[in-house]
């Protein structure tokens, strides 16, 4: 999103979100008047009761993750030896707990390539989401979804490493002209960074980009079939849908 108008005007913000009616949001690097209207707002506080909310010491930077279903960190506790950087130099993993279809959801925004440092700390944070997410997997067996603005295309290292040490596709075709950015931009020149990464056990029924945000970037939303835990089975197996969305850091 453009956090130049909505921070200044979270309730368009909030007016956008509460036209989905989804299982899961992912909103990346935002301010903090966009956080206080969200949390000012019942009904979204209320469809959303397992959201993981920011810390008050990160007011720049944040990923907010509202979930209509509980969510924990895949180990005992969170690594609170990073919990104090933004989400721009850490991956973040928790387990989604959906009755029927629990699910591991990875969170990341490595830089942009502005320079040489930090397009080599981009890429660290690549390697490192890599191996939090074996981590993970050594110790539950969940399916795995990633949510990111790699800030790369899809042909580039950032992304390929992704998804071949993690083994993971993604969400949007290789070749796709859908770009997410800048959205201001015809199709075609588009660069499409923002998206999301599952394993093979995820099955992707619509996938679409949305705009009329006012963002420069485009969002991307997407209709996903999850297996089943083998406690439980809906009738049509079903999961949740995904929303990520993505928002420009406020300064000051």
């Amino acid at each position: 999103f453009n956090v130049g108008g909505f921070d200044r005007q979270p309730q368009r913000l909030v007016k956008v979100l509460l036209q989905h009616d989804v299982d899961v949001i992912v909103l990346i690097e935002g301010g903090r008047q966009m956080l206080e209207a969200i949390r000012q707002t019942p009904t979204l506080v209320d469809r959303y009761p397992g959201t993981s909310w920011p810390r008050p010491q990160d007011p720049r930077g944040w990923c907010l993750v509202l979930s209509r279903w509980p969510m924990r960190h895949p180990g005992d506790a969170p690594n609170e030896a990073t919990a104090h950087l933004p989400v721009a130099w850490r991956a973040d993993l928790r387990v989604v707990q959906h009755p029927e279809h629990p699910f591991l959801l990875a969170v990341a925004h490595p830089p942009a390539s502005r320079d040489p440092w930090r397009w080599d700390d981009g890429n660290r944070l690549v390697r490192n989401l890599v191996k939090q997410i074996e981590e993970a997997r050594r110790g539950i067996d969940l399916p795995v979804i990633v949510a990111a603005d790699l800030n790369a295309t899809p042909t580039s290292w950032r992304s390929v490493h992704l998804c071949r040490a993690a083994r993971l596709s993604r969400g949007s075709h290789r070749l796709t002209l859908s770009g997410t950015y800048p959205s201001g931009w015809p199709a075609p020149l588009r660069f499409p960074i923002d998206d999301f990464w599952m394993d093979r056990r995820v099955q992707i029924v619509s996938w679409c980009t949305e705009g009329g945000t006012e963002s420069d970037h485009l969002a991307v939303r997407a209709d996903a079939i999850l297996p089943p835990s083998v406690k439980a089975t809906l009738p049509d197996g079903r999961g949740p849908i995904l929303l990520i969305r993505r928002v420009d850091q406020v300064q000051g």
